[in-house]
Parts: C-alpha cells; sequence; structure tokens
C-alpha cells in the first residue's frame, strides 16, 4: 500500500510539471479612463445639448459609456449623452465607463418669453352717428382701447358739434367727422346733424326772421328738411312776387330790387314754418373800409365798426373774422362788434364781402388796458429770487465770479421817483464826439450794457467819472440801485456799441417789407440765396457773409436784428459780420442810440437797479415816443455778450416787464400821486415801501397791499395780493 501511494505521488508530480511547461504567459491587465469636459450643463426647458466626455483604456481602445439622470422629471438624457431640459430645476447625470464613473450637473431654467409690446389702438363699434337737433342731440362714444395711451379728440367742424368725456353734443345742422386719436392709432367717426325742421342756404341754416342777400336774376336753392313729412312736402310763398317768386321745392328767383318775406311750411306739422326776409338788390360791392374807436379799453365797450361802402348803395353783407387768434378780443363775424377783455395787445381785423370774399379790408386796433385792469397787470402774485453771478472783467481770468442773492418786488413798478444826477462829459475828453453837421443824431433805439465791473465800490457815480478819464470810452447814462448819472446828451453820438462811428458807417435799408404794427420785432431768418427773410418774406437785403460761409438765422443776436418802421415797411440799418464775436449784427449803434451802462457792483441791490434801469429806459421811450421794440443789448450791435449778468440769469424778458410796466405807467398814470400801502404792519420786516422784498421768509408768505392813486385831492386804492417765495425756493446761481 506504501509502494502504491509512492507511485501515485511521483506521477502527480510529473503531471504537474509537463503542465507547467505547456502552459503561456499570463496577459497585460487593461485600464479604463473617463473624462469628463462638461461639468455643469446649464439648459432651458425643451432645450437638448450635449455632454462631453471621453472614455478609453490604456491601449488607446473606446469603451462605452452609460449616462443615467437622477431625477428623470427634470431632464433626460439619452444613449449619447444628450440631455434635453424638462422643467426649470436641478439634477445630475452619472456617467459609467467599465469601473470609472463621474457626475455631470444639470440645471433646467425656463425659457424667457419676451411679449411684444401692446401698441395702443383705438376702435368705435360705430362708423356714423345722426343727431337730431331737436330730438336727440347728444351721443356718448364707446371707444375699444388698447394699450396705454393718451386719448385725443379732433373736430374737423367745431361749430357743428362739440365732444367733451366722449359725449357728443350737436350744435347746428351739418356733417363734421371726429377724428380720435390713441397713440399712433386713429379712427374716424363721421357725425350728422340734422333737425326735424330746417332751411339752409348752402351749409348755413337760414335763422328765423333772418336776411338773405341776394341780386336780380341770381336763382337761389333751398335745402328743405321735413322729419316729419309723410310725402305731402312743404308749402313755399312769397309775400311779394314781383320782388321774387319761390317753387315748392324751395327754388328762389329775385325778379326785382327790393324785400320780400319767404315763408316755408311743413305740410304735414304745419306748426313748423320758417320766415325770413330776401333783400334783392342791383348793385355789387366793389370796395369797403372799416375802422374802430381810437381809444378801446380793456372790460370796455362792446364796440362797432364803422364802415364806409363803395357804393354807398351796395348792400353790406360783410363778414368779419380775426386774422390771427388775439386773447384780447372776442368778434361777432356777422357785424364786426368787438368784445375786449382783461388782455391788453393787438387786434387784426378782416372783413370780406360773402358774395365776393376777394373785396376785403383790414383794420388793426389796439386794447389798452383800462385803470384796474393796469393796476392788477402791475402786480406781481408771486415775487422772484435767485441767486446770480456777477459777471465782471475782474473774475473773468480770477474765477469763479462772486454770486449776490437777488430778491424781487412785490410790484413791477418801483414805488420811487426818477433820480438823475447830471455829470457833464467834458469836450476835448476821449471819448466825447463832436456833432456832425452840428446838430443831434435821431434817437431811434436804446442799448442796455452793464459795466462788466463787479466789485464793490463800482457803482452809478464812478462808473460816470470813468467817462471823463482818458479811456476810450463813452455812454450816456450809468445806473445803480439809487440813481441814474447822465454823462451826454440825447443825440450825441458815443463809443460804447462796438460797431463803428459815423454816418459813413450805416446807411438805413429799405427791406420792401410791409410793417406789421402787430410784429414790431419780425421773425428773420436766411433765404437759400443769402437774402434776409422777415416774417417769412424775401426782403430786398443781401445778408453778409459769416466769415467766408453763407449766413443762417444762429447767426443774428440772440433777440434778434433791429427795424423800425418808415413809409410803411420795416427798415432797418446796415449789416455786418463781427469777426470777434461771430455776429452779424446792425451798424449805428453808436450814433443812433442812448447807451445806458448798469451796475452789478457786489453787494448792492441788484434787482433795484435793474428797476432803475427799466424805469430810465422807459423815460427814454416815452420821451422820443418809442416803443419797447427800440430797446436793445449791447449784444444787437457788435454780438458781446452785454450784459453779461443780465443774459446769464436768465432774466431779459423779466427786464423788459419791467420797463413795459414803468412805460405803461408814464402813459396812463402819469397824472397821479403813486404810493404802496401795506396792509399789515407784521410784513414790512419783508418788504420796503418800495415794494422791494428785503429778506425770504421761511415759508411762503402772502401780502396784502393797496396800490394807492391821488389826484386833484381824490384818492383811489386798489388792493392788491403777492407771495413773496420761501427761502428753500431760491433760484441756484446760473
Amino acid at each position: 500500500m506504501e509502494k502504491v501511494l509512492k507511485l501515485l505521488f511521483l506521477l502527480f508530480i510529473a503531471l504537474f510539471l509537463v503542465s507547467c511547461k505547456d502552459e503561456e504567459k499570463p496577459k497585460e491587465e487593461s485600464v479604463t479612463t473617463l473624462t469628463l469636459t462638461t461639468k455643469n450643463l446649464t439648459v432651458e426647458e425643451g432645450e437638448t445639448k450635449q455632454i462631453e466626455a471621453v472614455a478609453k483604456t490604456n491601449k488607446d481602445e473606446a469603451v462605452a459609456i452609460t449616462y443615467a439622470v437622477a431625477d428623470p422629471s427634470i431632464a433626460s438624457v439619452n444613449n449619447t449623452g444628450k440631455v434635453t431640459g424638462i422643467k426649470a430645476g436641478s439634477t445630475t447625470v452619472t456617467l459609467t465607463a467599465n469601473d470609472k464613473t463621474d457626475t455631470c450637473n444639470i440645471t433646467v431654467t425656463k425659457e424667457e418669453i419676451v411679449e411684444p409690446p401692446v401698441q395702443p389702438k383705438v376702435t368705435f363699434s360705430v362708423s356714423e352717428v345722426n343727431l337730431d337737433l331737436d330730438a336727440n342731440p347728444e351721443y356718448t362714444l364707446k371707444p375699444k382701447l388698447v394699450g396705454d395711451a393718451e386719448l385725443l379728440y379732433a373736430i374737423d367742424k367745431p361749430d357743428i358739434i362739440s365732444i367733451e368725456n366722449n359725449k357728443i353734443t350737436a350744435l347746428k345742422v351739418g356733417t363734421a367727422v371726429i377724428t380720435a386719436t390713441y397713440g399712433e392709432s386713429t379712427a374716424t367717426v363721421t357725425v350728422n346733424v340734422v333737425k326735424q325742421f330746417s332751411v339752409s342756404l348752402g351749409e348755413e341754416e337760414i335763422a328765423e326772421g333772418a336776411e338773405v342777400l341776394a341780386y336780380v336774376n341770381e336763382e337761389l336753392a333751398l335745402t328743405i328738411v321735413d322729419q316729419t313729412d309723410i310725402g305731402l312736402g312743404v308749402e313755399c310763398s312769397s309775400s311779394d312776387k314781383t320782388i321774387a317768386t319761390i317753387t315748392n321745392k324751395g327754388v328762389i328767383m329775385p325778379l326785382a330790387e327790393g324785400t320780400a318775406t319767404i315763408t316755408v311750411q311743413s305740410v304735414t306739422t304745419p306748426e313748423l314754418v320758417r320766415t325770413f326776409q330776401l333783400v334783392v338788390g342791383y348793385k355789387p360791392l366793389e370796395s369797403f373800409t372799416i375802422s374802430y374807436p381810437d381809444d378801446m379799453r380793456t372790460s370796455g365797450g362792446p364796440y362797432d365798426v364803422e364802415v364806409q361802402l363803395n357804393p354807398v348803395s351796395a348792400k353790406n353783407d360783410l363778414k368779419y373774422e380775426l386774422v390771427e387768434p388775439s386773447a384780447a378780443v372776442s368778434l361777432r363775424p356777422l357785424n364786426g362788434q368787438l368784445t375786449v377783455n382783461t388782455n391788453k395787445g393787438f387786434a387784426k381785423i378782416r372783413a370780406y364781402s360773402q358774395s365776393n370774399p376777394n373785396i376785403e379790408a383790414i383794420a388793426i386796433v389796439e386794447i389798452k388796458l383800462s385803470l384796474s385792469d393796469l393796476i392788477n397787470y402791475l402786480n406781481q402774485p408771486l415775487t422772484v429770487a435767485q441767486n446770480v453771478t456777477l459777471v465782471g472783467w475782474q473774475t473773468v481770468q480770477n474765477p469763479p465770479h462772486p454770486v449776490d442773492p437777488m430778491y424781487g418786488s412785490i410790484n413791477k413798478y418801483l414805488f420811487d421817483e426818477h433820480r438823475v444826477v447830471y455829470n457833464w462829459m467834458k469836450p476835448g475828453t476821449v471819448g466825447y464826439v463832436e456833432y456832425e453837421n452840428g446838430i443831434p443824431n435821431p434817437v431811434m433805439f436804446v442799448v442796455v450794457h452793464d459795466v462788466g465791473g463787479n466789485a464793490q465800490g463800482e457803482n452809478a457815480q464812478a462808473i460816470s467819472n470813468y467817462c471823463n478819464s482818458s479811456a476810450e470810452v463813452s455812454f450816456h447814462y450809468t445806473v445803480d440801485d439809487t440813481e441814474a448819472w447822465q454823462n451826454i446828451e440825447h443825440g450825441r453820438a458815443a463809443w460804447h456799441a462796438g460797431c463803428g462811428c459815423g454816418s459813413n458807417t450805416y446807411s438805413f435799408l429799405d427791406t420792401g417789407i410791409p410793417y406789421d404794427v402787430t410784429r414790431p420785432r419780425p421773425m428773420i431768418d436766411v433765404s437759400t440765396d443769402n437774402y434776409l427773410l422777415i416774417n417769412g418774406q424775401k426782403s430786398l437785403i443781401q445778408v453778409p457773409s459769416a466769415g467766408g460761409r453763407q449766413a443762417t438765422k444762429n447767426d443774428f443776436p440772440s433777440i434778434g436784428l433791429m427795424f423800425f418802421e418808415r413809409n410803411g415797411n420795416y427798415y432797418t440799418t446796415t449789416l455786418y459780420y463781427n469777426s470777434t464775436y461771430r455776429t452779424i449784427s446792425n451798424r449805428g449803434g453808436n450814433d443812433l442810440t442812448v447807451g445806458i451802462e448798469s451796475c452789478i457792483n457786489r453787494g448792492a441791490d441788484l434787482y433795484q437797479t435793474w428797476q432803475r434801469l427799466a424805469k430810465l429806459v422807459a423815460n427814454i421811450l416815452h420821451q422820443h415816443n418809442l416803443g419797447l421794440d427800440a430797446i436793445s443789448q449791447h449784444n444787437n450791435w457788435s454780438g458781446k455778450d452785454c450784459p453779461g449778468t443780465m443774459r446769464r440769469a436768465g432774466y431779459w424778458d423779466h427786464f423788459m416787464g419791467l420797463v413795459e410796466a414803468e412805460l405803461l405807467v408814464l402813459q396812463e398814470l402819469s397824472d397821479y400821486e403813486i404810493t404802496l400801502e401795506l396792509v399789515n404792519d407784521a410784513d414790512k420786516e419783508y418788504v420796503s415801501s418800495r415794494g422791494r422784498v428785503l429778506k425770504l421768509p421761511n415759508a411762503r408768505r402772502t401780502i396784502q397791499y393797496n396800490f394807492k392813486l391821488r389826484k386833484d385831492g381824490v384818492s383811489y386804492s386798489f388792493p392788491l395780493t403777492s407771495t413773496i417765495v420761501a427761502a428753500s425756493e431760491i433760484v441756484p446761481a446760473i
């Protein structure tokens, strides 16, 4: 047994050795690499994007990747790694390649839907509305609106209908079109207005008892509307068939000069009847003139027109209209009667023959203020307050310019006398100009300057004395917050305007454009062929070039050129281009004007200086019978930015209002003693006896005062109210 076991063991060893000899060497082990490029992926709902990943072995053999999404309600992924967003949220996709895994973070967002803007649109359910003046004169529109805009209505014939808050109201017989505008959208509704019974000639309804003008053998056809008619028609008759006949169809044949009563009556409803006077004439109107009273005042009238017909036997069939809208008057179109309002101003009335509109006449009327309206006009309902930059030569090179607070007044009129100190310039002084031909020049304009010096001591006296120095300058007046100083008499030339001196430097030029008294300072421009345009009309004046190029209206002074009336036309003076200030200006400023230097000395009352300046300018205008259009700035004559302080502060128009107030007082109240009386003593802390605001309150303060007049021992008192702005409302310096 033992031998058997030994043999079996030896046999096993032999077999094992044989087996080891025949066995092949073991293979090299394979290793997988998974590379995920897309670590985070964002997709919109419904959008598909690819996960970028690569898997391979160390022998560069590709390995398949499997993809699994954690939350399939958020996103899905196919076997190639394309992810599709399902709903907004976050999830992950796990990538597996053999024994390697990685994770991609998935974010799904909602698709942003941008709604297109809603375009405003307006529509109506009706395109036509019929109204009856007697039965149903009103109708309410119901616009359908889409979007957001302002709904606006326009009526082509506002004498036929009106509309307010979508409600249409019939005014007279006719047809009108309403246009509704809502943003860029429009819609129209046609409105027909009728009456139960009406008789019209053309588009005009004939009123009961009206006069209708006719000429012999000129047939007239009436338009007759009878809403009650059941087929019986109307009955028409003439009181005098030798003057005119009429058919039951409303056809009138005038036969002879005279007056006949025409009757049109409903047969169905006899109480519906219209009678009018038919006036038949032979001679048509050839020409006429119209005029109104010379002295027309606000809150007065009505004022009747005076008509002169040619021939005198012609029928007065005139109709009247305002050439331009006027806030001063209202006009009755059939008789030309004017009713004036509370506003002063001009009105231009055109009268024309209704039978021949080419026959016309124009009347221009001036409406002046009544006494009470004048006093109200002078009041300042709300005072001004501003920190003003004093533009002086001292600080041009050493800025900034000083700034002083300026408080206004409760009245445009300065309740103080006009004071002038005479400090005549001595002949032989550098700036003294001798008369040409031994006679004064005409005074045609006033030039407003400021002295350009903001030092405290540069008051009117100091600047006046400067005229008598060796300076090559001269001017007629200086003015500060206390008084005016006169240096040169009116009519003597002075060196202040910067546009040359002597009659050889300027000429008076006829523009060829008729003068319009309602536009003494006309609108100006330059035509394409370089001529001056006045109120849109090409004049005879060629505009000089502006530094070698064609001029434009921007090359003119800020308030325009200077004009005056002569021979019924606009006249101006020679124009030139000032290369220093790059402005096309007038010449003649040194010869034809009165030059005034206004002080801007620091610490003075600047607003009172401007009030005294206004008082001085008004007195010069009044003395020489000039209007407000004769006031100019230094800028008009050379282009220089002067008066610099007033211009920079934006107070030129306000200053012109002060001049107008002082001029009105000179024209209308020169016979009166004028004083101001404060109603409450407590207000004296804030307002002086001259109407000047002394200081600003913490909150707006209402000032009650009396504008008092006295003449021939009789006193008149006009109560007025003004409000002083609060200290917090002062306008900052510009």
